[in-house]
């Protein structure tokens, strides 16, 4: 059996990832399904479930980088994510052969998150110039705004749904190798809050039209 302190990253992981997948699940429940789009964004309050939107989607891009792109340690500091897990399991020789089966699928994951990567860094992580002022160039084309051609491709909801499914997988390798019960990540019972909170919504909105 693996050591305390491994075991303890390990469930910092999983409740990551955990957390990471009902997050997930509330934002295309809210912003993937035309009705609450209708309901949500083009109605009176879409300027508060516009910003709940990209803070959702940016939480889930963050996530992401934290556990998968970033190293075991950064700036000095150590990390808890799948790198650290696998640094851990590498220096137990009873677990070195699982953690060279993980490190590959480590590194298939990282490059199927480069753009998640560089959407992190270049449209969250900080605020870049060259993004910037290509965006004030083609929002105001009448000013002579010095910029590198640059474009930054959106994330598709399908890379982060695929990506989460490549990460169960990675997280059930583990559990079978260390016999712990395989969590069915996708497989989260999530309440129905969401269609409650859209429910409520339309009705209110509904009665206010009715009332003016």
């Amino acid at each position: 059996m693996i050591n305390d302190t491994t075991m303890s990253v390990y469930e910092s992981v999983r409740d990551d990832i955990f957390g990471l997948h009902i997050r997930w699940q509330i934002y295309k429940e809210l912003f993937t399904d035309s009705d609450n789009v209708d309901n949500l964004l083009l109605g009176k309050i879409k300027v508060v479930f516009g910003v709940f939107e990209n803070l959702l989607f940016d939480d889930g891009i963050l996530t992401l980088h934290r556990l998968i792109i970033d190293k075991a340690k950064t700036s000095g500091k150590e990390n808890s994510n799948l790198d650290q897990l696998i640094s851990m399991l590498s220096s137990d020789p009873n677990y070195s052969n699982l953690a060279d089966s993980l490190r590959q699928k480590l590194d298939a994951l990282r490059k199927k998150c480069e753009n998640i990567g560089l959407y992190r860094h270049k449209a969250i992580g900080h605020s870049d110039l060259n993004l910037a002022l290509l965006k004030a160039s083609s929002a105001h084309p009448e000013r002579n705004v010095m910029t590198t051609p640059f474009t930054l491709k959106d994330v598709p909801i399908g890379d982060i749904d695929n990506t989460l499914q490549l990460l169960e997988k990675f997280m059930n390798e583990i559990e079978n190798s260390l016999s712990i019960n395989q969590f069915q990540y996708k497989l989260i019972p999530m309440p129905p809050d969401t269609n409650v909170l859209i429910r409520l919504l339309t009705d209110a909105l509904n009665r206010e039209e009715s009332d003016s």
